[in-house]
């Protein structure tokens, strides 16, 4: 009977912070990528890990820094997630280096760690098709001729 109460109880904690198992450190990972966030401007990407744990409930994640103090919110899922990703405000580790205050909270878990965001510029590429063609490397002529063609009467339409 003893036993049953144990896990019983276990259970009961598991269920109430949200995650799968006890979560005692978590890893957050700045990644060399930006994505762009809901309002339409760039945002680095962090990698937070659980370790062994699973978010199986919604989680927040508020990210403190000089000027900035933003929320972003995790889906948790039925199976649990072991990793999720967060897109970080926009300008943080742009221009310089920065260091930001990450607080994970999980039903009545609170998990806080210190960041460093390494400086990445933001680089904007625009890709334009057709700014040059190798006749004959590509198809022959009057193929690339009927392609050409064919496209641009269709960008124009």
């Amino acid at each position: 009977m003893k036993k049953f109460i144990v896990i019983k109880a276990v259970l009961l904690l598991v269920a109430a912070t949200g995650f799968s198992q006890t979560v005692t450190d978590i890893q957050y990972t700045v990644q060399p990528v930006y994505g762009y966030r809901k309002d339409g401007k760039p945002g680095r990407e962090m990698l937070i890990s659980f370790g062994t744990a699973r978010l199986k409930k919604n989680a927040t994640v508020q990210v403190k820094g000089l000027n900035i103090k933003e929320t972003s919110v995790l889906t948790g899922s039925a199976a649990g997630d072991s990793v999720k990703t967060i897109l970080l405000p926009t300008g943080v580790g742009v221009d310089s280096a920065a260091n930001i205050s990450v607080v994970l909270q999980c039903g009545s878990t609170l998990i806080e760690k210190k960041v460093h965001v390494p400086r990445m510029r933001h680089w904007t590429v625009f890709i334009y098709p057709h700014s040059h063609v190798d006749i004959g490397y590509t198809n022959t002529q009057k193929m690339l001729r009927y392609c050409i063609v064919k496209m641009l009467l269709k960008a124009l339409n």
